[in-house]
């Protein structure tokens, strides 16, 4: 924020954001999937991965009608976004 606040042109290597970027979603993964091995499968459980993966299907699905009809892109743009 102090780099910002004085306009200091401060950069991270393009690397260490990308191995920051990999080690959060592996650790996120791990720790995740060790709570879900040590809780066991429950059909609250299965109802929530269910529902993770519907909104991941229907989601883009209504943002790329949405964006069609609404915004002033066209169907390669849409779908890109």
């Amino acid at each position: 924020m102090t780099a910002a606040f004085i306009r200091s042109d401060l950069s991270f290597p393009e690397p260490f954001t990308k191995a920051i970027g990999v080690y959060l979603l592996v650790a996120i993964g791990f720790k995740g999937g060790a709570q879900l091995a040590a809780s066991g499968l429950s059909p609250a459980i299965l109802a929530a991965i269910a529902a993770g993966v519907v909104l991941g299907i229907v989601t883009p699905l209504i943002a790329f009608a949405l964006l069609r009809r609404f915004g002033p892109l066209d169907g390669l743009d849409a779908s890109t976004v």
